[in-house]
């Protein structure tokens, strides 16, 4: 090692100079325990770092899935109650006390049924059935409707009105002949017209002459 003072040569391990005594630096390694320290902890810190996000990132997947799934549940349920008050506005019934929609027989809506005029004929022996063409317009063509005819005579009932199901045909007319002879010739007749399930849509009274042939009414 050479003095850096006085230029004397020394050993390698002096640590004093042995011409002028200037004490020497020593040329071993010097470790830098503060770099070692630093990456030493440094690694620590990026290990909690990668720890930490971890922990995050699932907990936020968890977070999510649940939300998916409660948001799931409640479509079903707002689903299932819209059908349950569709059902019920269209019925217009409810059970008070389950409060869950209950269908009634009259699901659909009557429809607007007018008899317009309405044409009689009764045989020229008082053995032939009478019969009747009702007219409900060419609007209702091919519809099938309940049709039944009373008909009276000075107040008595002639026949039970008993109801048969008719198609109206392409001018509008419903027809029905009566299921009994009569032993005179009415002079009244009450036509009634329901749906094909029974239920009232119209009715009309015509008074007939007591004889026999065509009697024509216009409305």
């Amino acid at each position: 090692m050479i003095c850096p003072n006085c230029g004397t040569a020394n050993a390698d391990t002096a640590k004093f100079c042995k011409g002028c005594g200037n004490p020497l630096e020593s040329k071993r390694p010097i470790e830098n325990t503060n770099f070692t320290q630093n990456n030493h902890n440094s690694g620590g810190d990026n290990k909690r770092l990668v720890l930490i996000c971890a922990t995050v990132i699932i907990c936020i997947a968890i977070i999510a899935a649940a939300f998916i799934m409660i948001s799931g549940n409640n479509e079903d349920s707002s689903s299932d109650y819209s059908t349950v008050q569709s059902v019920s506005n269209d019925k217009g019934v409810s059970d008070s006390s389950s409060n869950v929609a209950v269908s009634s027989s009259s699901a659909k809506s009557i429809p607007d049924i007018n008899i317009k005029y309405c044409d009689f004929y009764t045989g020229s022996s008082l053995s032939d059935k009478s019969y009747c063409s009702a007219n409900i317009g060419t609007e209702h063509y091919g519809e099938k409707y309940q049709i039944g005819v009373s008909y009276y005579n000075g107040g008595t009932k002639l026949n039970d009105g008993a109801t048969a199901t008719k198609k109206v045909d392409e001018e509008g007319f419903l027809h029905i002949y009566t299921s009994n002879a009569f032993d005179c010739y009415p002079d009244k007749a009450t036509v009634d017209i329901y749906d094909v399930n029974g239920n009232f849509l119209t009715e009309k009274t015509y008074y007939l002459e007591e004889t026999s042939g065509q009697q024509k009414f216009d409305h």
